[in-house]
């Protein structure tokens, strides 16, 4: 065996961060929020839960930067825009409320 120097030790070179949060809307429908982000920057998912409330972690996950997405409806846009732009800044716990008419439109 021959021995080698190792010229640049080990680092990360590339990472992606996904962050995953499921709300409970007041009409009683779960909507799920992934947001990947690396230095790229950031890309937005998208799913209602089943009919049991359940998010499945390969549930149909609706990817937003896909230009020919169109929402289901303005709430749906709404929502998924104000919420998304919160998950790599909040960190929030089981039950806690939110007041999307609190959040700032432009975050990003």
């Amino acid at each position: 065996m021959a021995k080698v120097k190792v010229k640049n030790g080990t680092r990360t070179v590339w990472m992606v961060e996904t962050k995953q949060v499921d709300y409970e809307l007041e009409d009683g429908r779960v909507l799920g929020i992934r947001v990947k982000e690396d230095d790229n920057g950031s890309e937005t998912f998208y799913c209602w839960a089943d009919e049991d409330g359940v998010i499945h972690r390969r549930g149909n996950w609706i990817d937003t930067s896909n230009y020919e997405h169109e929402y289901e409806d303005e709430e749906t846009k709404e929502l998924v825009e104000k919420l998304s732009g919160t998950i790599f800044m909040d960190d929030y716990e089981d039950g806690e409320e939110v007041d999307t008419d609190e959040l700032d439109e432009e975050l990003w």
